[in-house]
């Protein structure tokens, strides 16, 4: 375990810089904010900045949607990072040119992969968990100020945001990963250019030639696809059981989720096995 926490550490130093990024981020967006707001302050438009016809919908969809909202776009971001530091896990120690030194330490080929994988997935997603409860507090803030806050809502649709995310985060990072043993920088995107290649040709053979092969890019979109359900009611209808119900069960609780699951767990092995045949250069 000891030897774990060690490579849990030291892959930590590797990517801390690309996984603290989005917070940098968050920080000049949150000042930008704060600028604004004190400028409206003083000029008078205050109360039309904050209150309007977003004040006159229900308590309970605003606090919802809000939430679930205002944690999953800034999630987007998160994502995109995790797939920037995945995509060249297995070969950031080639990179730094101490890849024979890692792999003569005495410990196992499964222990350096799965700590490079929980610090890419896990260091992100622990930076992008302080950041959902900061966006929260800051929406559930304005909300109480306008009196359309509703805390059983918000905390549903906080729980569906993060529950979405880490699934992306999951199935996403875990193809990142596997791509990353596959080529040797920028894996992902060369798999997305290679996909998006073979998609048009199928798209050519099938007007060609009349076929109906399925496209490759469907398939990948089928397994990665997770979209919550945020129109289950007008706005002046708004069932938040409804709303919770439809949202977990699109999410979690369908056969999708095991298969995306399933996916992750082979990607991983697969991404090991390529990694430990793969010539120390």
């Amino acid at each position: 375990m000891k030897k774990f926490k060690a490579l849990l550490k030291k892959d930590w130093q590797i990517y801390k810089k690309n996984i603290l990024t989005p917070l940098w981020i968050f920080a000049i967006f949150y000042l930008i904010n704060i600028i604004i707001l004190i400028f409206s302050h003083f000029s008078g438009n205050w109360s039309g900045l904050i209150q309007g016809d977003i004040a006159a919908a229900p308590a309970q969809a605003l606090s919802f949607m809000g939430n679930a909202l205002f944690v999953v776009f800034p999630g987007l971001l998160y994502l995109l990072f995790i797939v920037m530091v995945m995509q060249n896990a297995l070969n950031e120690d080639k990179k730094i040119k101490c890849e024979l030194f890692h792999r003569s330490q005495p410990v196992t080929l499964w222990q350096r992969t799965a700590a490079k994988y929980c610090v890419g997935i896990l260091g992100n997603s622990a930076i992008f968990l302080i950041m959902a409860i900061i966006n929260s507090l800051v929406l559930n803030v304005v909300l109480l100020y306008i009196g359309s806050f509703d805390l059983s809502a918000a905390l549903h649709g906080l729980t569906l945001a993060i529950a979405f995310y880490f699934k992306s985060a999951i199935v996403i990072g875990s193809f990142a990963f596997f791509m990353s043993s596959v080529f040797d920088s920028s894996a992902f995107f060369k798999f997305l250019g290679i996909l998006v290649g073979l998609n048009i040709i199928v798209i050519i053979l099938n007007g060609i030639y009349g076929w109906k092969i399925p496209t490759p890019l469907s398939y990948f979109l089928a397994l990665v696809h997770t979209s919550p359900v945020l129109d289950e009611s007008t706005s002046q209808t708004f069932d938040l059981n409804l709303m919770i119900r439809a949202n977990w069960s699109n999410l979690i609780f369908k056969m999708q989720t095991l298969y995306q699951l399933i996916a992750a767990a082979l990607l991983y092995v697969g991404a090991t096995m390529i990694y430990g045949r793969k010539e120390i250069s």
